[in-house]
């Protein structure tokens, strides 16, 4: 659990809209320094840390996707089908895209999360009441904790923080789990929402 506090401003604070309509990609590390990807697809809370700091999680989605470099190979996880629901489900329309989404992130050393979509027809009627209910895709973020990211893809090398410049580091260490990425394949959200 982060027990460190830092400063809050509202102004820069990700509004709810941003993290259920158009969803976000955050990033993480655990105790070993070792760094982690999570994608929200606008379903999931993500830690306050994050929530409370826009600019951060901007610069890291831009230095992850645009500025770093990649620098290994990646592996897809055993099981990364199962947790998503099958291939040949109505949910994905191109299996190599898909895997390329996260194996481009997994290329630069991080390990890579999808989120599972949840839908229950009384969780549906909740989302509505709370204005978190997507018609487009049908699908709501998680209302009673049961649902978790899942590990996609394994870094071949595992990027460290000492390994990023230092205002990179700086950021990604705000936000972190305890416990290890590659190894932990599942995390519920309402752990994440402690880091």
């Amino acid at each position: 659990m982060n027990e460190r506090s830092y400063p809050v401003d509202d102004a820069n604070e990700i509004d709810d809209a941003t993290l259920y309509i158009e969803g976000l990609e955050w990033f993480a590390c655990d105790e070993e320094n070792r760094i982690g990807h999570f994608d929200t697809l606008g379903l999931r809370h993500v830690p306050r840390t994050v929530k409370a700091d826009r600019r951060a999680a901007e610069r890291l989605i831009a230095y992850f996707f645009e500025e770093a470099k990649d620098l290994c190979e990646f592996s897809l996880r055993d099981k990364v089908e199962e947790d998503f629901g099958g291939w040949e489900s109505k949910k994905i329309t191109n299996k190599a895209e898909f895997i390329e989404h996260f194996g481009r992130i997994s290329r630069k050393g991080i390990f890579s999360h999808d989120t599972q979509p949840v839908y229950r027809t009384e969780a549906a009627e909740a989302a509505k009441r709370l204005g978190v209910f997507s018609p487009a895709t049908q699908h709501i973020y998680d209302l009673d904790g049961s649902a978790s990211y899942y590990l996609v893809t394994i870094p071949d090398r595992p990027l460290h923080l000492r390994d990023l410049p230092v205002e990179i580091a700086e950021m990604v260490a705000r936000v972190r789990s305890p416990l290890p990425f590659g190894i932990t394949t599942h995390f519920k959200e309402s752990e994440t929402m402690l880091w």
